[in-house]
């Protein structure tokens, strides 16, 4: 094997392991909900705004920095743009991908996207919101979808990585053109490794 293969393969399973965790921390801030509350939707009743949804997961998070909304109280919680590797950047500041960022005590970020606290909508991805995990924080490369930034939706259910594409449950697409890579999420977690 090459050197840069060999590079490649050791930071594939390094992301691997940060997805696990990042993917056990907010299940088990999820799992804490519910038991509060009763449902997710009765700990998410009042979220009207990313940043409520966000704060309500920062109580339960161990938080180094909170950037609020589109990073504006401090600079670096979240990539100012991420991409796919055969799509443009995305930007967290337009009002469309807007995120309540923040970084964890161990250097992973997370933007939050409140959808809908109700939580009545019966057809992932269009539940309570989504959540944006950068596993290696905002200071490292690459800045991917599908590499070192992963997307989980919540729902009135709990929180599971973003499955849905186009309406449809084809996670088995991550690696393939546009933004099928938000659905490498559930791939990685299936598979235990990055096939793509």
């Amino acid at each position: 094997m090459t050197l840069p293969g060999l590079i490649n393969k050791t930071n594939n399973t390094e992301y691997v392991i940060a997805l696990k965790k990042s993917y056990e921390v907010l299940s088990q801030v999820v799992y804490k909900f519910r038991s509060e509350n009763g449902s997710v939707q009765g700990a998410l009743s009042n979220a009207t705004t990313n940043e409520d949804l966000a704060n309500i997961f920062i109580a339960k998070l161990n938080v180094k920095t909170n950037c609020g909304e589109n990073n504006e109280y401090a600079s670096g919680c979240m990539p100012d743009s991420y991409g796919s590797s055969s799509s443009p950047s995305y930007s967290y500041s337009t009002s469309s991908n807007s995120l309540s960022t923040i970084i964890t005590n161990d250097g992973m970020s997370y933007g939050f996207a409140n959808l809908n606290a109700s939580c009545n909508a019966t057809i992932p991805p269009d539940g309570c919101g989504r959540i944006f995990t950068d596993i290696n924080g905002p200071n490292k490369g690459p800045n991917l979808l599908g590499r070192d930034i992963f997307v989980f939706m919540l729902t009135k259910d709990g929180l599971y990585p973003f499955v849905f594409y186009s309406g449809n449950p084809i996670y088995r697409r991550c690696g393939a053109p546009s933004d099928a890579n938000l659905v490498c999420a559930q791939k990685v977690l299936t598979e235990g490794a990055m096939n793509y």
